[in-house]
């Protein structure tokens, strides 16, 4: 009888889980969302790059976003549901969900029920470190973090049961991980940690137990270092790694200051405050729960810390995977002392209440949503006013507003995508003085597009003349 309410609780526990991580989340759904900025580098990949490329290997070519796991799946959709934003959405809010209830599973067993649905739900609404569910090119992240709690509780049940294959499953998981997002090679010291720290194994018995995970890992830092020594990014690139105590201490003051929302106007005494108030429960917790909040706080910091050495490129973005094991550590804070409750309870508080309070989120959704209008309008257009084009055009379009539209990577990926068209040439984002020059220039057949808002007018006409008028003149 008392495992079957067990049973009966955990299910109620996990539909809470999904419940919330949809709910809170649904925005993502809407209509008015659409492709932005990176997404057309991965789109345009997706169409034009086969499964048999040489980008789809084992092993990394170079050192850093050489990512085919995440590549693939965005190419695995695309192929599906072609630039059905609704449906690429989809399936990214259910990969967020599907994570929060990983966190369930991993955390109940080291924390009480209570504690492990403290933790998914934190995770599932820490709007300050969720981006990656609601944007495409962020899959890195995403899937990554799938794969890295997948891998943990791959582990677990290796525990539990003492099956080889649980742990031969971790492994391919941890190095599908790897492949999807470079932060994931320092997975295996996070379970090097459960082991001796949370589930008490001897260093020898824990080698012993992780040697097809450390075997993972030995071959590709290998690769890694090899490629960091030949294939690391200039000084000053966004990607060159520099390690100094300034950028070290100011990218984790970064992000401790994301995690607890700066941009909602959380001053940084009270950021402070909620990273002692974290500290205070940690060393007010006894036992497992206080070893599993060590842990989980020191797993977040050791998937962070790729990007810690990234001063020229922080983002909020990087916090996606290590902020499901801080919220693992701030559930394994739930006791039964009322000091440990009020700590946990002002820390749910930092988290939860600042972004909806100041209306940031709302404005951060409001945002998609006045964006992604105007990028699935203007793309619309253009395909509208081009339709049909022959091949290898080159396009002219002015009257965009710089980044935020949808023909900035690369540029042109989006068109050359609608019109399957890899040799499309697209010019953008200069003064359309300066593009008329290179229109009067170009070979070959052209069109000129001029914006207002986000109406697009073939010009092409228009423009010629003004090249005839200058070559006559």
């Amino acid at each position: 009888m008392q495992l079957r309410d067990k049973s009966v609780g955990s299910v109620a526990a996990i539909a809470i889980v999904i419940a919330t991580a949809f709910l809170y989340n649904r925005w993502l759904l809407d209509a008015r969302t659409y492709f932005h900025v990176d997404d057309w580098q991965w789109l345009w990949r997706a169409e034009f790059f086969p499964w048999s490329d040489p980008f789809f290997s084992v092993f990394p070519s170079w050192a850093y976003n050489d990512r085919p796991v995440g590549a693939g799946f965005i190419k695995a959709v695309y192929d599906i549901v072609g630039l059905n934003h609704r449906a690429f959405q989809a399936v990214w809010l259910s990969l967020h969900v599907i994570n929060c209830v990983l966190l369930y599973l991993t955390a109940t067993r080291y924390i009480s029920r209570a504690g492990s649905l403290t933790a998914s739900v934190l995770a599932a609404t820490w709007f300050s470190a969720n981006q990656a569910a609601g944007w495409v090119a962020a899959i890195f992240d995403l899937l990554g973090a799938t794969l890295c709690l997948t891998t943990v509780l791959l582990r677990q049940m290796s525990f539990r049961s003492g099956i080889l294959r649980y742990d031969l499953a971790g492994a391919l998981c941890y190095i599908l991980a790897i492949r999807t997002k470079e932060f994931a090679l320092g997975l295996v010291a996070v379970l090097f940690l459960m082991n001796v720290l949370v589930e008490r194994q001897s260093v020898r018995v824990t080698i012993r137990q992780l040697w097809p995970y450390l075997f993972v890992f030995l071959v590709f830092a290998a690769r890694y270092t090899q490629l960091l020594t030949t294939t690391l990014p200039p000084s000053g690139a966004p990607y060159h790694l520099e390690l100094t105590l300034t950028g070290l201490a100011a990218s984790i003051g970064f992000y401790a200051s994301a995690l607890f929302n700066d941009e909602a106007g959380v001053p940084p005494v009270a950021v402070a405050g909620l990273v002692v108030a974290l500290g205070v429960g940690m060393l007010l917790a006894e036992g497992k729960a206080q070893r599993t909040a060590v842990w989980g706080v020191a797993a977040a910091g050791i998937l962070l810390a790729p990007v810690l050495l990234l001063p020229a490129q922080v983002s909020a973005l990087y916090l996606y995977a290590p902020h499901f094991f801080l919220a693992l550590a701030l559930g394994a804070l739930v006791a039964k002392r009322v000091t440990s409750i009020a700590l946990v309870a002002i820390l749910a508080a930092g988290i939860l209440i600042p972004p909806t309070w100041t209306a940031t989120r709302q404005n951060v959704i409001n945002f998609y949503y006045l964006k992604g209008q105007a990028n699935r309008a203007m793309f619309n257009s253009v395909v509208q006013v081009l339709a049909p084009l022959p091949p290898s055009v080159s396009i002219f379009i002015s009257g965009v507003e710089p980044v935020f539209n949808p023909f900035w990577m690369r540029p042109g990926n989006a068109l050359k995508i609608a019109f399957k068209d890899f040799d499309l040439a697209v010019e953008t984002e200069r003064r359309e003085a300066e593009l008329a020059a290179k229109f009067c220039k170009a070979q070959g057949p052209r069109r000129f597009l001029r914006f207002e808002g986000t109406r697009a007018t073939d010009v092409t006409a228009e423009v010629a003349r003004r090249c005839d008028g200058a070559s006559h003149g």
